[in-house]
């Protein structure tokens, strides 16, 4: 057997380190499949874990796991490549292009679109290298019609570099553009490219060299530049619409700047000091709303292209704010641009939605007392949760017509509203008759759909990586000691339901999806537990360890093994290895503090 992968070649039962070079032997195994469990530990010998042989190998010429650097990437806007950087520390950052087909797994904490996370721990097979040396700055940024993707960099000689390439990895454009910049406290950020996708928009900014707005054209290589104010970083707003380009740069004296880098022209017009802008063109282009804060209040204006104001709207509380503007007001075009949409906070924290016309400045309340912002997707629909009386409802407004629908009623409460990643579905903990309930609607189809109710409390309501609804729920601790965890689809199936001794911290599904490894939160104590547990909601394991910190399980991928680390109350973690059943099969004892744990394919 031969296996390529973290670092390692591993020829039958001996392992060569690519790394240090170094050859440890592991036991012959006898059986197929992630048997063996590599695990490293700080400032102390490594261990191999061969489950299939029982035979544990001391690594005395420790192997350090490569701590894999990933930084800043792009999803294609239909999803089907990713851009991303990942290196192993010490060594040069490279730029990959690969595939981001729904099989393959997203980690890490940064997200690069609204629907997936883009870091990854390793760089899989298949990947396609753009770039190699990069410095950590870069901006990378996918056209709008997802056949080109642009990146601008540092490379190790502090030269600015632009390039764009195809889906498949061809490189097609590639420019210097400028040579001996710092290499420090330098930020690129890739601002997107015009709507008829011309030219890519990135920003270089540094505390110790001139700041400037880029735009090139890969077709053309041609370059457009514009200064930007000297600060670190400067403010901008941005706004597209026809080729024009407005954003606000902030220093000693804030302006607002419309760029048309096709005639290669810009406008500036001189602003008050108000601080935090944000930008938004009518449909048409021809009018521009921004929506600002002047202390201690929000203000909404609206300007024509070349700056100037065609309605002051005014303040977006109704009476005096004393909480300094902590509420940024909501703001949309409405009727192809000829209305603007906008929210007035009231004294109690509630909202009024309004349409203004920005020419009479005639003012309309569509939906008064609203307990949130309003949600708009992707669509252009509008999600309402006005209280009316004593009940909280449940509203979509289409914009173009402003014709209200209301899709639900009756709720105590609403909570923890999550904007789901299709860009067009909402999920949100309620409260009926005195029980938590999740519910979740599909505002384009003006679909409601009631995934569960009757429950004590209810927390954690988030998206899967796959999509999908998930939520903790839990009894109160004067009530026996019980929770769960479940998920369902966006159109209301079930899709599991994991079931366990006390409150869920955390749960790890295995890589079928049949089981669960559940951190549970004692009701009666600050320990945590572990916990393996069916989807169907059947009885879980007896509690497998217990301890005040338990770190996140590991399954082998094949599912059949769980490498469990936590922490003793002496300081020290342990490792513990169960099978699906939760029988322990080995433990190790707590004399190194293992950080990195990884399962690798050995035996046969």
């Amino acid at each position: 057997m031969k296996l390529r992968g973290m670092g390692w070649v591993i020829f039958g039962g001996m392992i060569l380190s690519m790394v240090t070079g170094s050859m440890m032997l592991v036991g012959k195994a006898t059986g197929q499949g992630y048997a063996c469990l590599l695990a490293s530990a700080a400032r102390q010998p490594s261990f191999i874990f061969d489950r299939v042989s029982g035979f544990v190998q001391q690594v005395n010429n420790r192997y350090t796991l490569p701590q894999v650097i990933n930084a800043r990437g792009a999803i294609s806007p239909d999803g089907t490549y990713v851009a991303y950087l990942t290196g192993k520390a010490g060594e040069a950052i490279t730029l990959y292009l690969e595939s981001a087909a729904p099989s393959k797994h997203f980690r890490g904490g940064t997200t690069c679109s609204e629907r997936v996370g883009c870091w990854r721990t390793i760089r899989e097979p298949g990947a396609v290298p753009l770039q190699a040396g990069v410095q950590d700055a870069i901006g990378i940024g996918w056209s709008r019609d997802g056949l080109r993707v642009a990146f601008a960099w540092l490379d190790g000689k502090g030269r600015l570099n632009v390039a764009a390439a195809d889906p498949a990895g061809g490189i097609f454009a590639r420019r210097v553009i400028s040579t001996n910049n710092p290499i420090t406290s330098v930020r690129l950020t890739f601002h997107g490219w015009t709507e008829d996708d011309h030219f890519a928009v990135f920003s270089f900014t540094s505390p110790i060299a001139p700041n400037r707005l880029y735009f090139w054209s890969p077709q053309e290589d041609r370059l457009v530049s514009y200064d930007l104010p000297q600060r670190e970083p400067p403010h901008l707003a941005m706004a597209w619409s026809g080729g024009q380009l407005a954003y606000v740069a902030n220093a000693e004296q804030p302006y607002l700047m419309v760029a048309q880098p096709e005639a290669e022209s810009e406008i500036a017009f001189p602003l008050s000091s108000p601080l935090e802008w944000w930008l938004l063109w009518s449909p048409d282009g021809s009018q521009l709303a921004a929506r600002y804060f002047d202390p201690p209040h929000w203000r909404v204006d609206i300007f024509e292209p070349e700056g100037v104001v065609i309605a002051d709207v005014g303040s977006a509380q109704t009476e005096i704010d004393r909480r300094s503007g902590d509420s940024e007001p909501f703001i949309a075009w409405a009727e192809g641009g000829r209305k603007l949409l906008m929210t007035r906070e009231r004294l109690n924290g509630l909202h009024d939605l309004m349409s203004v016309d920005p020419h009479t400045l005639t003012i309309t309340v569509l939906m008064e007392n609203l307990h949130f912002l309003p949600f708009q997707t992707t669509s252009g629909m509008i999600a309402l949760f006005p209280r009316e009386g004593q009940w909280m409802s449940l509203y979509s407004l289409d914009p173009e017509t402003l014709s209200l629908k209301r899709l639900a009623s009756g709720m105590e409460t609403v909570d923890t509203v999550s904007f789901m990643s299709d860009g067009n579905s909402l999920a949100y903990i309620s409260q009926r008759e005195g029980r938590f309930a999740v519910e979740a609607v599909r505002l384009g189809r003006g679909e409601h759909y009631l995934l569960t109710h009757g429950l004590p409390a209810v927390e954690k309501l988030e998206e899967s990586d796959a999509g999908d609804i998930t939520f903790n729920w839990y009894t109160p601790s004067n009530s026996p000691p019980r929770g769960g965890a479940m998920s369902f689809s966006l159109t209301g199936e079930a899709l599991y339901h994991f079931r366990v001794d006390g409150r869920v911290s955390a749960i790890t599904p295995s890589p079928n999806g049949a089981l669960a490894a559940v951190n549970v939160l004692s009701n009666l104590d600050t320990s945590v537990s572990l916990q393996i547990a069916p989807a169907d909601g059947g009885d879980p394991t007896p509690r497998l360890a217990s301890e005040r910190q338990m770190f996140r399980p590991v399954w082998s991928p094949d599912g059949v093994w769980l490498a469990v680390r936590r922490t003793q109350s002496g300081g020290l973690p342990n490792l513990e290895i169960y099978d699906a059943q939760g029988t322990l099969a080995r433990r190790f004892p707590p004399a190194h503090e293992f950080q990195d744990i990884t399962w690798i394919t050995c035996g046969g």
